[in-house]
């Protein structure tokens, strides 16, 4: 029987030792193999996060969290609204 795997996001501390696993010249699959994921989830989350050449943890926690704020529909009614009585 095979095993599956559910997807789960990149923690902060996890995000920030990739980046310190970068500077110190490691590849990506001896980043995934040390934060035990996949090579292609650490492959995304550079590409996705790494705007320039060089790959910042903390900086990549900064843009999730913005894409996940952004990414939620505003409320419909909002306490200095008309609607709202």
């Amino acid at each position: 029987m095979t095993k599956v795997l559910h997807y789960q996001q990149l923690q902060s501390d996890e995000r920030i030792a990739l980046g310190q696993y970068r500077e110190q010249g490691f590849g990506i699959r001896a980043i995934a193999r040390l934060l035990h994921r996949s090579p292609s989830t650490v492959s995304r989350e550079i590409e996705r996060n790494a705007p320039v050449a060089v790959y910042s943890g903390t900086f990549a926690q900064k843009r999730c969290t913005r894409r996940r704020r952004l990414s939620r529909p505003a409320p419909k009614l909002v306490r200095t609204g008309a609607l709202f009585a």
